[in-house]
């Protein structure tokens, strides 16, 4: 955050806090911040596709079958990783 952006926001908390009501203000605040900055519509090429009924593929069952035969945790590396951490 520069120092011009730190300033705005110690002016507007102090500003907000002088206010008797303050959940008002800030209510008032966040409808003036809303129409200020709209939301865009996103720009992924995959936003507001209907992706379906998503089912795992052929060789994703058949590895999953496999793991769960032989007792074996699925080769991802995070998973190991997390499954090995300790807290104590």
């Amino acid at each position: 955050m520069d120092a011009v952006s730190s300033i705005i926001l110690v002016h507007l908390v102090r500003s907000v806090a002088k206010v008797g009501n303050v959940a008002e203000r800030l209510a008032e605040l966040a409808k003036q911040v809303k129409a200020w900055f709209p939301l865009t519509p996103s720009q992924k090429h995959m936003s507001g596709r209907d992706l379906g009924h998503q089912e795992p593929t052929p060789s994703l069952r058949y590895r999953a079958a496999q793991a769960a035969a032989t007792g074996c945790e699925p080769s991802l590396p995070m998973t190991s990783i997390i499954i090995n951490l300790k807290i104590e």
